[in-house]
């Protein structure tokens, strides 16, 4: 609409953001949706209190530059050898995946390994995800050695419960296994006091090995670090394990690989 109107420009330009004082401008980058009913927007905020905060949108040039580039509003997305975005390069055929395109520039498509999984443009929070069953299963042809960090948006949808991302090649997991989730292994445990029942909610992992320890996130917060399981993924697959073993009922937002391990600013 506001494209309509003239007061904001095709490539995004034309607006800017304002931290609580209205004075500080923050960057933004939109990420999707462009003169569409529904515009995905990410904005860097320097501090996120406990309580959280308000931030305003505002018509007109920016003066700091600082507009609509992601580099600036997410700066480790530039380190990124592997990205899989649910709002672009996502190939169909009808609402069947027929590839996922990756957006980091190394060309780490993920290809359809059992039968095509069905892509929900209204899945979470009005953003798209991909559904597997226990027939569908997607992999990238990518190799971690460590220091690395996978990271992904994802959930179990009922049914059958064992892994989400996982590998074809070694014996990794992250995330969720036979029922657990907050759960990771790396070709040996990372610890166990962390498992919990697994629910149908979202849950966003990183799992980042840097050779000597290996550490997963959930949602944010650190669940367990250890010293055991410092092997990276070997060919990465969504859904299941070593082709078509260990299948789950589950739904991915993006996914993110980095050849790095990230620190917490980058996170």
């Amino acid at each position: 609409d506001l494209i309509q109107k003239g007061r904001m420009q095709s490539d995004g330009s034309g607006i800017f953001f304002l931290d609580e004082d209205l004075a500080s401008e923050l960057p933004y980058w939109i990420q999707s949706g462009l003169n569409t009913t529904e515009t995905l927007v990410w904005v860097r905020i320097p501090v996120l209190p406990a309580g959280g905060k308000s931030i305003s949108l505002a018509l007109g040039s920016s003066a700091s530059g600082v507009a609509n580039q992601m580099a600036a509003t997410i700066p480790a997305l530039t380190n990124a050898v592997v990205w899989l975005d649910t709002s672009r390069g996502v190939i169909t055929n009808g609402a069947a995946v027929t590839q996922w395109n990756d957006q980091s520039g190394q060309g780490m498509n993920a290809t359809v390994g059992g039968q095509s999984p069905t892509y929900l443009i209204k899945g979470r929070n009005g953003v798209p995800v991909i559904r597997m069953n226990t027939t569908q299963w997607m992999q990238v042809n990518r190799n971690f050695s460590t220091p690395y960090t996978m990271m992904y948006a994802g959930r179990m949808t009922g049914g059958t419960e064992q892994r989400v991302l996982s590998s074809r090649n070694s014996n990794w997991l992250l995330g969720f296994w036979g029922w657990y989730m907050h759960v990771f292994y790396a070709e040996g445990w990372v610890g166990s006091s962390s498992y919990a029942n697994a629910d149908d909610n979202w849950h966003m992992y990183a799992g980042i090995g840097n050779g000597s320890t290996s550490t997963i996130f959930a949602d944010g917060q650190q669940v367990q670090q250890a010293s055991n399981g410092n092997r990276g993924p070997q060919v990465i697959q969504l859904n299941g394990y070593g082709g078509g073993s260990e299948m789950s009922d589950c739904e991915f937002g993006d996914v993110l690989g980095f050849a790095k391990a990230l620190s917490v600013t980058e996170r």
